[in-house]
């Protein structure tokens, strides 16, 4: 039992804490004419990757922001075009993927007579 009203309090704001939240953001690749101008990418998004040979660099940028520094990125004279990530359209649910993959290793097996029909 709490023995005074600061003890009280700080008991209350602990059950007030909520959850950490991950922000919204997605994968932006951002090809250059030159390697040199992709320090300026740091100014639209996170840099997360760069590569020197291929010349382009890995941004992840907020989901409300990103339609802003697409047209900022696109509007830069050094960049030679933009691709957003299609990570998030695809879906992560794979049970039904999974169930027809058996369903067809399952036939083939029939066929060959290698599966015990019981």
């Amino acid at each position: 039992m709490p023995d005074t009203d600061m003890e009280l309090n700080i008991l209350d704001n602990k059950e007030k804490i909520k959850a950490l939240e991950g922000k919204e953001r997605l994968a932006v690749y951002v090809f250059c004419h030159n390697y040199r101008s992709i320090r300026q990418l740091s100014k639209y998004g996170e840099l997360l990757y760069s590569s020197q040979k291929a010349k382009y660099g890995l941004l992840y940028i907020d989901k409300k922001d990103l339609d802003e520094n697409l047209e900022k990125l696109r509007g830069l004279k050094a960049v030679r075009k933009v691709r957003v990530s299609q990570m998030d359209k695809l879906s992560d649910n794979f049970s039904e993927a999974f169930e027809q993959t058996n369903q067809a290793v399952k036939e083939e097996m029939a066929e060959m007579g290698l599966l015990d029909e019981a």
